[in-house]
Parts: C-alpha cells; structure tokens; sequence
C-alpha cells in the first residue's frame, strides 16, 4: 500500500474495534454509528456494523447487569449477522463472532445473574489485496 492509497478499512471502524476491545461499549458504539450512517441503505455492510452496534450495546447493558436489554440487543445483533450471510467482512472472522457472542449471552438465558466473563475481542485481520 503506497501513501496514496486509502486506509484499508474505514477508521470509525477499526476506532469502534480498539474501543470494544478495550471494554469502552457506549464509545464504540458511537465510533461504529459514525461508519453505519455512511452505507448504502441495503447493503450488508450497514447491516454488519448495526450488529456490532448491537453487540456493543448488548455488553453495556450486560455490564450494567440489565439483562433483558442484553439478551435483545443480541438477538438482533445475531439476526442481522444471519441476514449478512458472509463468513468474513471487513476483515472479522463472522464464524468466530458468532460463535464468542453466542457464549457471552447464552448464560444469561439459563441463569439471571450468573458470573460473567468479559466479551472477547474482537479482530480484524488486514486485507490482503489492499481493498475493503
């Protein structure tokens, strides 16, 4: 990538990433909002960061020990993952995504207040032709 080229991923995105990982919910979910409002209206990159938005929602909530708030963001987060029917975008492993958020909230269905280990990170993985 020369100097001239654009940034392989939108930076709201990879800021949104950093913020999620790093257990600041509400910020990432602002930084990804900032990315969302820029898609086209269908396409599944909208739909892609609305269900991070979600997820990150759903931690917050989680965090704050709201439940039921929790458990639907996250379901919406995973029907819109479903409806993105893609295995990787934007460099993030979707298998891997579903699969971690799914043992996150699952607890929380069998169990009001059981003990809650922190969501895993998420990670994007460079793109290897340069593009998005």
């Amino acid at each position: 990538m020369d100097k001239t080229s654009p940034p392989p991923y939108p930076a709201a995105y990879l800021e949104g990433v950093h913020l999620f990982n790093s257990g600041r919910y509400y910020e990432a979910h602002e930084a990804l909002e900032q990315v969302w409002r820029g898609c086209a209206k269908e396409s599944r990159e909208r739909l892609f960061y609305q269900a991070l938005i979600q997820i990150a929602a759903a931690c917050l909530h989680r965090e704050r020990g709201r439940w039921r708030p929790a458990l639907l963001q996250y379901g919406r987060a995973v029907e819109k993952l479903d409806r993105v029917a893609a295995t990787e975008l934007l460099g993030m492993d979707l298998v891997t995504l579903r699969s971690e958020i799914h043992a996150t909230f699952a607890p929380l269905t069998a169990d009001p207040q059981p003990p809650l280990p922190a969501p895993p990170p998420w990670h994007v993985t460079p793109p290897r032709d340069g593009g998005g």
